[in-house]
């Protein structure tokens, strides 16, 4: 038993470093299950058969309404627990139409959550052919009235 969880933990380690060249790691994902509007669960493809199950990444550049009308010492009125109902629906409809998705490692959040920039490729009909483009999932959730940080008042000292 030693040995293999020993491997696992130095592989799980070195990979969510940056990469030599001072960018990030990306790593495609696949099982992907929507826990909120920014947060999901996934299995990520590390590379050489090495795959991370059920892994819980938070979203970045964007953040969606709590999906739960209580967290921490926080209380969230009904209006914005839809509003996160809302945001989960419409990252799953996003999610649905992508052939691939790719998480840009950003490292980890103070509860443990994997932190990343999530891109998906979709495919188009063109010119009689296919086509493929990239699509920032932030960029969609912020044009689509799912982003609330720029509705957040600061918080009082």
């Amino acid at each position: 038993y030693g040995r293999p969880i020993y491997v696992s933990i130095s592989i799980t380690f070195f990979c969510f470093l940056p990469s030599a060249d001072g960018g990030f790691n990306s790593y495609r994902l696949s099982e992907i299950e929507v826990v909120d509007g920014d947060t999901v669960k996934a299995r990520i493809h590390l590379g050489f058969g090495v795959l991370l199950d059920s892994q819980p990444i938070r979203l970045t550049g964007f953040d969606a309404w709590e999906i739960s009308m209580r967290r921490k010492t926080i209380e969230y009125a009904e209006d914005e627990v839809e509003r996160s109902r809302r945001a989960a629906a419409a990252l799953q409809r996003l999610l649905d139409g992508a052939v691939e998705v790719t998480i840009v490692d950003e490292g980890r959040d103070n509860y443990g959550r994997i932190l990343g920039f999530m891109l998906i490729e979709v495919e188009f009909e063109e010119d009689g052919g296919i086509g493929r483009e990239t699509r920032m999932v932030s960029q969609y959730m912020i044009a689509n009235g799912h982003d609330r940080s720029p509705l957040i008042a600061p918080r009082p000292e």
